[in-house]
This record gives structure tokens, C-alpha cells and sequence, in this order.
């Protein structure tokens, strides 16, 4: 099935060297790649040239102006209007599997932390990862049976997780010494889970390279993510607000909106706040 997301300001971060400027006018506007723009620069805004993408099997099809796409694609296409969010390539973190490594070997050595204190940790850790608006996660080490829980909660396909991303940053290694000691309690007060971006950037233009196209380099993956190009799978982390309009202490309170892996919404940040709070109204009724 054919999905437009519409009506966004997309920040491609795709460099400008590369952009691809040329069309062929051959190809019908619903395979065109549009010109991008570099939106990595702290000077960066969203890209004029796309408003819009199409994707197809999870892959991104067309990106560029939704004016441009054929009557023919938009017939055929699922239309979602994004309603003017700020759309980026879906959040890579390499940051959280230190501590997601810790809690693995702490738990498992801990004889009162059973397997309903693992999922409700993981549980946790998931919510407070999706508000942040991360895609895909990172983990050290194999997907062995520790993992387990991150994938029945996420409740998605394994592209949701990469294992096996063994390298460890400088600031990573500094995060080791001495700062899980208190890994076992609730992550989201902990600061561990990808709150270490925020301490390893500069800026919010930075912090979000990290979590998008550097984050893709560094894992061997920018093949295939990292940015929003033709070809590449249809990652978006999406917000309301755009954080480029942000200093970093006011990004790291930022929520994302909309978590969208391969094409399909996987985390919808209203939806989510509804069922909180139909799960607290049934608490007090019953």
C-alpha cells in the first residue's frame, strides 16, 4: 500500500554537496526525487523543496512537493496530513545501550529482580523512549534472550531494534565508570536512557545529526537511513514544534509527536496520552 505524508516541513539532512538536483523528466513525479537541501547546519531551516514523501513496503518512494504528485499517485496512495509538523529521518540511538547493557548484567545478577521487574523497567524505558522519538534503538551484544522483552513491548518488527552495535564512543566509556549503580530503578528518572546526546552536543542542530544521519555512519547503515531521500526507509520522528527553534536545555523537554517505522505510525503521542488517561479514569472507577 502506497502512504503520502503531507503537509510537514521536512528537515531532509541530507548535506548539499549531495543533494540530488537534477530531475529526470522522463520519470512521472510520483519517483522524482526532489532537491534537498543541507539541513544540518545550525543555520538550517526546513527544505522549501519538500512538503511531502510517498513510500511503498516501507521504503520511501518520492519526496518533494505534494502539488507535483500525479492525480494517478494520490488516488492510489493513503493520504496523512502531518498538519504542518516538523518531520525528521527517525531518531537513531546509539546512546541508551550502555545503560540498557547495564541493566541487562544488573538484573540478571540481582536474585529479587524478577521478570515482572524486567518488563515493567523495559516497559518504562519504551514509553520514555518513544516520547523522545526513537525509531530505532541500539543495543550492545546480541539479541539474545535479555532482549527479549524490548521487542514483545515495542510490539514491532526487529527493524525497530539493531543489535550487535558493539562500538563504544569515548563518552560512552566514560558513562561506564560508576554512573549505574541505580540502573534498576525507573528509567525515566535515571537520565541514562538517551539523555547522554543532550551531554555529547553542542547544539540542537548537533544533537539531532547525532541521532539521524551520524548516528546511520556510525552503524554502517546510512545505505539505508539516517536521512530523507529516495530509496531509504520511511524513518520519521516528527514534532509539533520545530526543535531547531530551541535552545538544547528546552530540546531535551521536547515530546515527540509521531514515530513512523517503515511507513507505519508506531507511536502517536495523543493516542497514547488517551489511553493513559482512560487506564487512570478506570483505576479510580473500579
Amino acid at each position: 500500500m502506497k502512504k503520502i505524508y503531507y503537509n510537514g516541513r521536512f528537515h531532509t539532512m541530507v548535506p548539499s554537496s549531495s543533494a540530488n538536483t537534477k530531475e529526470n523528466a522522463s520519470e512521472p513525479s510520483s519517483t522524482r526525487s526532489s532537491a534537498a537541501v543541507d539541513v544540518g547546519s545550525p543555520q538550517s531551516s526546513p527544505s522549501s523543496a519538500v512538503d511531502a514523501i510517498c513510500c511503498e513496503d516501507g521504503v520511501i518512494t518520492a519526496v518533494g512537493r505534494y502539488d507535483d504528485f500525479s492525480e494517478e499517485l494520490l488516488r492510489e496512495a493513503e493520504l496523512h496530513d502531518l498538519d504542518g509538523a516538523v518531520v525528521f529521518p527517525g531518531f537513531i540511538d546509539t546512546y541508551s545501550a550502555p545503560a540498557i547493557d547495564a541493566f541487562d548484567n544488573a538484573a540478571e545478577t540481582d536474585p529479587e529482580f524478577g521478570e515482572s521487574e524486567v518488563l515493567y523497567w523495559v516497559g518504562e524505558a519504551v514509553d520514555y523512549l518513544n516520547d523522545k522519538g526513537v525509531c530505532v534503538l541500539c543495543l550492545h551484544g546480541p539479541g539474545d534472550r535479555r532482549r527479549a522483552p524490548f521487542r514483545r513491548i515495542i510490539g514491532t518488527e526487529d527493524s525497530s531494534i539493531i543489535y550487535d552495535v558493539s562500538w563504544q564512543t569515548a563518552f560512552e566509556k566514560e558513562l561506564y565508570d560508576g554512573c549505574f549503580d541505580a540502573i534498576l530503578e525507573n528509567p525515566r528518572t535515571s537520565l541514562l536512557l538517551f539523555n547522554p546526546v543532550y551531554d555529547d552536543s553542542e547544539s540542537v542542530q548537533d544533537a539531532i545529526l547525532r541521532l539521524t544521519r551520524t548516528a546511520a555512519e556510525n552503524i554502517g547503515r546510512l545505505e539505508d537511513m539516517g536521512t530523507i531521500e529516495v530509496g531509504k526507509k520511511a524513518n520519521f520522528t516528527v514534532f509539533d514544534e520545530d526543535p531547531y527553534e530551541k535552545d538544547l536545555k528546552a530540546f531535551a523537554h521536547s515530546h515527540a509527536d509521531l514515530i513512523i517505522n517503515e511507513g507505519n505510525i508506531v507511536y502517536n503521542a495523543y493516542d497514547q496520552a488517551m489511553e493513559e488517561l482512560y487506564d487512570l479514569l478506570s483505576n479510580q472507577m473500579f
